[in-house]
């Protein structure tokens, strides 16, 4: 008998010893899959002044259902919610809270942070890195060190000058389609100092401080105006003759004339230059605009050897390392690239580019450019050698941009039936990117056995009832998007899967 009351006593103690433990692990607290959200911009068009952001989901890790969700502030993101699932969509740039109340009594917080990109201004060194640029000076227009071109991220809808006697714009890439400014080129006109105004959609500025002084202007008339080519494709079995290019400008100072009085020379071991001439440069009898001189050597350059090349024009001249270069055929080359999902941006994705067993390195062995990269379908890239690569080569190839994915909401039961109901999709973004649905069903969560695939055309269907099952089954139902670009279809990964069993 006292041994009974002994047991029951030491339950009791146990029981109130931990019971608080418990109660404090709960108290005040909702249960929640992650208690901050980072929502970026998923599509805009800044010419009908639409810009959306990413949308995610909250989940309740404990078996209640929620009863009420709302944002602090409904001007930067808003929320929906059913059963244990909060949808917080992004609305406007900046941070708020978002609280959850389940069927328990408890609440949960969720911080929001809504991003805009920001404005970022920036050019290519001479390694074909992007450097950003915060200032602008000039004393002496070096085109290996200063440029007039530069390039622009975030949604860029303004740039201007502040006092356009020093220095001018001008818009060289414009997206019609979406109404961003991706590129200016910068041209001085006096002495002085400025700032460049650079403005995005939601008011936000960037100012470039610019000065130019008196040797600057002195050079202005030439370098800033001429494109050039210094060499850049020397090959190996050509060597004998370097040769250089340089275009006339509508620029009224850059003229034949003007052009016949550049000065080439060059510098390496044992070097003997034999002659140096200029032509103008013809393409079917029409004059192409450019004018080109052949430097030629008294011997034939060794391949990876290294020259240095000096321009001069008036007061204004540069040198630039020129390498000897063995041509690489692009089907020798090894490159590789992943394909990525649709985000509203352009697509750069990392590429990998090999030659036999070397891994080329960007900016040192090669440079690369993206086309058709921001729209879902099939994108392109292309590689080729950097300026002091000991290789010249030439490729393209290509990757897919594929459409952003659904997510499941609900399974409801039917007899022999199911009704799969899906994430409602931002109608903006759906109607560009999104062609419709296809759903899979299995009676495994591996979708090998019985497996089942509906397609369900529209961007605005959000749910489809599938018939035909079999009486008192599970069935694990999966979903994913496709777009239809030229005829092929692009998908996008698979949703988690959700089961449900029929009646």
């Amino acid at each position: 008998m006292k041994r009974k009351i002994l047991l029951v006593l030491l339950v009791i103690c146990i029981t109130l010893t931990f019971t608080p433990l418990s109660g404090y692990a709960e108290e005040g607290k909702l249960n929640l899959s992650t208690n901050e959200l980072t929502l970026g911009l998923a599509y805009y068009d800044l010419d009908d002044k639409v810009c959306e952001f990413e949308e995610d989901s909250v989940y309740v890790n404990d078996d209640v259902e929620i009863t009420f969700a709302e944002s602090a502030d409904p001007n930067i993101a808003t929320v929906e919610y059913y059963e244990d699932e909060v949808d917080i969509y992004g609305k406007a740039p900046g941070t708020t809270e978002v609280t959850i109340t389940g069927s328990n009594g408890l609440k949960g917080i969720v911080t929001v942070h809504v991003i805009a990109p920001e404005i970022t201004v920036y050019k290519f060194n001479s390694k074909g890195n992007e450097v950003a640029v915060d200032s602008i000076y000039h004393d002496s227009f070096n085109p290996e060190k200063d440029t007039t071109y530069l390039h622009l991220e975030g949604l860029v809808t303004s740039v201007e000058s502040e006092d356009e006697s020093i220095v001018t714009v001008k818009i060289e890439d414009y997206d019609i389609w979406d109404g961003v400014i991706y590129s200016f080129e910068f041209i001085p006109k006096g002495v002085g100092t400025t700032n460049i105004v650079v403005k995005d959609f939601f008011g936000n500025e960037k100012k470039i401080p610019v000065e130019f002084t008196e040797k600057g202007l002195d050079e202005i008339k030439y370098m800033p105006y001429m494109s050039y080519s210094l060499a850049n494709s020397w090959v190996f079995d050509k060597s004998e003759i370097m040769e250089v290019s340089l275009a006339e400008s509508e620029d009224e100072n850059i003229t034949e004339d003007v052009l016949k009085t550049a000065e080439i020379s060059v510098k390496g071991t044992d070097v003997d230059i034999t002659g140096i001439k200029g032509k103008r440069e013809r393409e079917n009898g029409v004059y192409n605009g450019w004018y080109r001189f052949e430097v030629e050597l008294g011997r034939t350059a060794k391949w990876k050897e290294i020259f240095q090349v000096t321009l001069t024009i008036g007061k204004a001249s540069f040198t630039k390392d020129v390498i000897v270069k063995r041509y690489i055929d692009s089907s020798k080359l090894k490159t590789s690239v992943n394909d990525v999902v649709w985000n509203g941006k352009y697509r750069k994705p990392a590429i990998t580019v090999k030659y036999k067993t070397t891994t080329f390195k960007k900016g040192v062995d090669y440079n690369c450019w993206y086309d058709d990269n921001k729209n879902v379908g099939k994108a392109t890239v292309c590689v080729y050698n950097a300026d002091m690569s000991p290789y010249s080569f030439y490729k393209e190839f290509n990757f897919k941009i594929n459409p952003k994915g659904t997510t499941l909401s609900k399974l409801v039961k039917a007899k022999k039936a199911i009704t799969v109901k899906w994430k409602k999709q931002s109608t903006k973004m759906s109607k560009s990117r999104i062609t419709g649905y296809q759903i899979q069903l299995a009676t495994n969560s591996k979708f090998t056995k019985n497996k089942k695939t509906v397609t369900v055309s529209g961007y605005s269907k959000v749910s489809k009832k599938i018939t035909g099952l079999k009486a008192k089954k599970t069935y694990y139902v999966r979903i994913r998007t496709y777009k239809t670009v030229n005829g092929k279809k692009y998908y996008s990964s698979w949703s988690k899967s959700k089961n449900a069993k029929t009646l």
